[in-house]
């Protein structure tokens, strides 16, 4: 049987599951090209559309 403490853990463990899910989903949907990813968000292909227009957090 779950002890109140181990409820509110799993609860709280839950919500930042979902906030990191959240986090990562804008992430992807705001990626603009491969090099923007392999270069930690420093760098853009040439013929990025999103070239400077955003910058990461790594």
């Amino acid at each position: 049987m779950s002890t109140p403490s181990h409820a509110r853990e799993q609860r709280r463990t839950a919500r930042l599951d979902r906030t990191a899910r959240a986090f990562t989903a804008v992430e992807l949907n705001d990626a603009c090209c491969e090099r923007w990813w392999t270069s930690l968000g420093w760098d853009h292909e040439p013929g990025c559309g999103q070239r400077g227009r955003h910058t990461s957090a790594a």
